[in-house]
């Protein structure tokens, strides 16, 4: 057979489709694998370029794998493939494959929903061989105009007895000057995130929490019975695929670790991930942390493997968390382990929920102070709230009476509800460069015109140049080493002076 998968996604990089094409590989079914490369729809030249090179590759299928905002691309298309290839079957993947099928089985002839490694293997072996392809798990199927729903098999259990993703050069190939070229470790450069020093990895698959916003609370619903649900590579699993990375790309600076929860893993896994960690890779790391499932132990394994930054979820105020977004961490959960990681001097990024149609101005002053609580220096990034098709929280919002753009999600600036509070979330942004007694001057003076001038000239003169010498301090990964050693200097001494204290190893000796 000869397969075509298309990633939509605009960041190359090895994470997703990268998986089931390696999978299909491994069991002896080679894919094409093109990047597209794109935020923005195809030009016309661009879109010709993509049809053309699938009709010179004569295909037996061709996929799509993509999230909510890039389908009216990938819509548009398999249009124009099923236009001009009518016999050509396509297939549609991903997150918004997973969770509006419905709405990808009219445009495809196939839809992969959830994990799709084994799905497409039976998928592909069925074509190969000329079987039935509308009885498979995973896999909706439009045949005669009738089509199959066919529902999820188990999760998979042992992430290990899959292979790791890499990249098969001889088989990879992206949109670049509107041609579809060969990949080159020169376009993986161009295209990747902060030009291939960072690399992306997930060492486990699931989160144990169902937030309303997220995913996940999606995936649960559709595997609920189908498994255990948060899994984990061994971390002699997760080292040798950095190995790999290390020889193909020796560029590499900073190991994202994608996970939903990295540090909710058990104690001793994150033990010996750091022992194993640092002694055979020992590039600095970046996670997501949830506050609830952090402890001193946790803390101190992530600083032993090199932990640069951590990433925890604020996203709103202690009620909107509780009731609507069914986020199960408090802000003095928050508040202690910003605490504890901050004293094993590690960076936190916080991210930050706005446009959010269900906050009132009290949740909005709640935020400005618990940023405000939070120990300083911290990265803070805001997302507007999308409420994507079929979660949650767009059931309710619609329930509510709420105002829900159609293509809310689809776009990849994400929520499109109007900002109601400018003056308090502009006050959110300068919460990490200024004290806490002046967050509250300015709630509290909020309706004051001299005092909204005061703030606009600290807003405009102090923490924009703040925020642009951050940026630039995050571009080189060397450089933010070295801020981080500065910031937490305090630490090390207050650390020097505790071990030679009466008592200690260091004064026994």
């Amino acid at each position: 057979m000869k397969i075509l998968l298309f990633n939509m996604l605009w960041e190359m990089g090895p994470l997703g489709l990268l998986n089931v094409v390696t999978f299909l590989e491994s069991k002896g079914y080679p894919c094409q694998h093109i990047y597209l490369t794109k935020k923005e729809d195809e030009t016309e030249a661009e879109a010709e370029a993509v049809l053309r090179f699938i009709e010179e590759q004569k295909p037996d299928l061709v996929g799509f794998s993509m999230m909510t905002f890039n389908f009216l691309r990938t819509k548009r298309l398999t249009i124009e493939v099923k236009k001009r290839m009518p016999d050509v079957p396509v297939i549609h993947g991903g997150i918004h494959a997973t969770f509006n099928p419905g709405e990808c089985i009219k445009y495809a002839d196939y839809v992969c929903v959830g994990e799709g490694e084994e799905a497409m293997l039976d998928l592909v072996r069925a074509m190969d061989s000329g079987q039935r392809t509308d009885n498979i798990p995973n896999i909706w199927a439009r045949q005669n105009g009738q089509v199959a729903e066919n529902s999820v098999r188990p999760l998979i259990e042992n992430l290990d007895d899959y292979p790791f993703p890499r990249f098969n050069w001889n088989n990879s190939y992206c949109l670049d000057e509107e041609q579809i070229k060969p990949l080159t470790k020169e376009l993986y450069r161009k295209y990747v995130i902060r030009h291939g020093v960072v690399y992306d990895v997930m060492a486990s698959r699931g989160c144990p929490y169902a937030c309303a916003y997220c995913c996940n609370a999606l995936f649960r619903r559709i595997y609920k019975g189908k498994g255990k649900f948060v899994r984990y590579r061994s971390p002699e699993n997760v080292v040798a695929e950095l190995k790999y990375a290390q020889s193909e790309f020796p560029e590499i600076k900073v190991i994202n670790l994608q996970d939903d929860g990295f540090a909710g893993g058990p104690e001793e896994y994150l033990r010996n991930f750091s022992k194993i960690y640092r002694k055979e890779i020992g590039l600095a790391l970046r996670c997501r942390v949830i506050p609830t499932l952090l402890n001193e132990k946790k803390a101190q394994y992530l600083k032993d493997a090199n932990m640069l930054v951590v990433v925890i979820g604020v996203q709103s105020s202690d009620r909107v968390n509780r009731e609507i977004f069914n986020r199960k961490v408090s802000s003095d959960q928050l508040l202690q382990a910003a605490r504890l990681l901050k004293k094993h001097d590690i960076v936190i990024e916080y991210d930050l929920i706005i446009r959010n149609p269900f906050e009132t101005e009290e949740d909005m002053i709640e935020k400005c102070r618990i940023l405000a609580r939070l120990p300083k220096p911290y990265q803070l990034f805001m997302f507007g709230l999308a409420l994507f098709p079929h979660s949650p929280l767009r059931d309710r919002a619609i329930a509510e009476g709420i105002a829900v753009n159609e293509n809310d999600g689809y776009e990849e600036n994400y929520g499109s509800y109007p900002l109601r509070f400018p003056y308090l979330q502009k006050l959110q942004q300068t919460c990490p460069y200024s004290p806490r007694w002046l967050v509250e001057f300015f709630i509290r003076t909020r309706h004051s015109r001299f005092c909204r001038g005061l703030f606009h000239i600290h807003y405009h003169y102090i923490c924009t140049n703040i925020e642009r010498l951050k940026i630039l301090i995050l571009k080189s990964p060397t450089v933010l080493a070295i801020v981080k050693r500065i910031i937490f200097f305090p630490n090390a001494v207050a650390g020097l002076f505790k071990r030679k204290s009466p008592g200690s190893p260091i004064a026994a000796t």
